[in-house]
């Protein structure tokens, strides 16, 4: 196997890597880009899928292609990498905050797990999620409590700098009044199918 230095994160020290690692890191972040900027969700689970083959080791990946797939409402797909991820960082609060969501408000009853999202939202700081995953278990005056704390941490942030996000968090604040609504109407909430 070929090995070349490569920088690492802070550009200070070369780190030999594989080029089979090297090649997997790239398709790591050309999925975030298509992920995170392009929302083609189905181009970064596969290129993530190309990274895991290359290097199943790599970090991050199995919870980035666990979001893209919940995105495209492959739910068993993104259960197996949430939990794959799971065992290797299982203290990673954005993971916890992801999974969490989808055991909470996942449209398929066989991946909702109310316990399960209750005790990974308690390690979150996401109240929306711990809202959900309160109103899974029918404990609906604390999902109603933490959703208005949550709208209340959303009002409380800065004015947005640009329409755009003024936009974004419009929606955002309708989203989540939709879903206070369904909790005191004492009903859990689920992602749109």
């Amino acid at each position: 196997m070929t090995t070349k230095p490569v920088a690492d994160t802070i550009g200070q020290a070369a780190v030999w890597v594989s080029a089979n690692e090297a090649r997997a890191h790239a398709y790591h972040y050309r999925g975030r880009i298509y992920q995170w900027h392009k929302n083609d969700q189905l181009q970064a689970a596969d290129d993530y899928t190309a990274a895991l083959r290359l290097d199943p080791e790599i970090r991050m990946v199995r919870y980035r292609r666990a979001c893209a797939y919940h995105e495209l409402k492959k739910y068993a797909q993104a259960h197996a990498d949430f939990a794959a991820a799971y065992d290797r960082t299982p203290d990673d609060p954005n993971l916890l905050n992801a999974w969490a969501w989808q055991l909470a408000t996942c449209p398929e009853a066989k991946y909702r797990d109310g316990p399960l999202a209750l005790k990974l939202a308690k390690k979150t700081k996401d109240r929306k999620t711990l809202a959900a995953a309160y109103a899974e278990i029918g404990e609906f005056d604390e999902a109603v409590a933490a959703q208005k704390r949550a709208l209340q941490q959303l009002e409380d942030l800065p004015e947005p700098k640009n329409e755009q996000a003024a936009k974004r968090r419009r929606e955002r604040t309708t989203q989540m009044q939709t879903q206070l609504a369904a909790y005191e109407a004492k009903q859990p909430y689920r992602d749109e199918e």
